[in-house]
C-alpha cells in the first residue's frame, strides 16, 4: 500500500483540482437529465452524481494508478473494506444530492487524500458558486474562484477564524438531520480546516479516526482554535 506524505500530497493538489473542477463541470451539464432515483439506503441518486463519479473515478486511475478510491457512488453498489494504513483517495461527487434536486446552490464535489486513516488533503468545489477551497495539512489552504479556467482569480489564503472569547458559532444542515455521517463527507472539509489552523475531534476530545468498518462518523466537532479544543460535557 503506497503512503503520501504531505508534500507528495502538495505536488498533487492542482490536478486533483482539475479533476473536482471538471467533474463539477459535469453536474452543471447534467442537471436536470433524468430521473431521480432512490439508493438501497433511500437517498437520491441522479445522472450527475454518476457522471462525477465516474469521471473522478477515471480520472484518479490515471493520476495516480494503483491507489485506491473510495466514493459514496461505488459504495452503495458495493461495500468497500476499510483501510487502516497506507493512503487513498475519499470522494464524495456529489454531496447534497437533496439541494442539487431542489434546486439550490449548496452541493459541492468533496476528494480528499488520506494516510494512515487521516486527511491529508482536501479539495471541495462548489459548482454553482464556482468556488474552491483546498487545503494540506502543514501546507496551508486557500479558496479560489473558477468560471472557463480552474482558477479565475488568484488564490486566497484563508485562515480558521478566531472566535470571540465568550461565544461559540453553531451550524446544523438543512437537509440532513440524521447523526452519524460518512467518512466521504466529512474527509475534505477536515483536512481544508485542519490546514487553515482549525481541528476536528471527537466529542470526547480524542481525534477523530476514519476508517470504520461501516465508514461512519457518528460525531465530530470542528475547532477553529485549536487551544480551545476539548471534550464537550453534558
Amino acid at each position: 500500500m503506497s503512503t503520501l506524505t504531505a508534500a507528495a500530497c502538495a505536488d498533487l493538489e492542482q490536478a486533483l483540482t482539475e479533476i473536482a473542477v471538471a467533474a463539477s463541470r459535469a453536474i452543471l451539464k447534467s442537471a436536470g437529465i433524468g430521473t431521480v432515483r432512490s439508493k438501497a439506503d433511500g437517498s437520491p441518486v441522479t445522472a450527475a452524481d454518476e457522471a462525477a463519479d465516474t469521471l473522478i473515478h477515471d480520472s484518479l486511475a490515471r493520476l495516480v494508478p494503483g491507489l485506491p478510491v473510495i466514493s459514496e457512488e461505488a459504495a452503495t453498489r458495493q461495500a468497500p473494506s476499510p483501510i487502516a494504513s497506507g493512503s487513498y483517495f475519499l470522494v464524495d461527487p456529489l454531496d447534497g444530492t437533496s439541494d442539487f434536486i431542489a434546486g439550490r446552490n449548496e452541493y459541492t464535489v468533496n476528494i480528499a487524500i488520506m494516510t494512515d486513516r487521516a486527511p491529508v488533503l482536501g479539495i471541495i468545489v462548489a459548482p454553482a458558486l464556482g468556488l474552491i477551497w483546498r487545503g494540506v495539512v502543514g501546507q496551508g489552504a486557500v479558496r479560489l474562484a473558477f468560471s472557463t479556467g480552474v482558477a479565475s482569480i488568484p488564490p486566497q489564503t484563508i485562515h480558521a477564524r478566531q472566535p470571540a472569547p465568550a461565544s461559540l458559532t453553531v451550524m446544523v444542515s438543512r437537509s440532513h438531520l440524521e447523526p452519524p455521517t460518512h467518512d466521504w463527507d466529512t474527509a475534505a472539509g477536515h483536512a481544508i480546516l485542519t490546514a487553515a489552523g482549525g481541528k476536528v475531534i471527537a466529542p470526547s476530545g480524542v481525534p477523530l479516526v476514519y476508517g470504520s468498518k461501516d465508514l461512519i462518523i457518528p460525531a465530530f466537532v470542528a475547532w477553529a482554535d485549536p487551544a480551545r479544543a476539548a471534550p464537550i460535557k453534558g
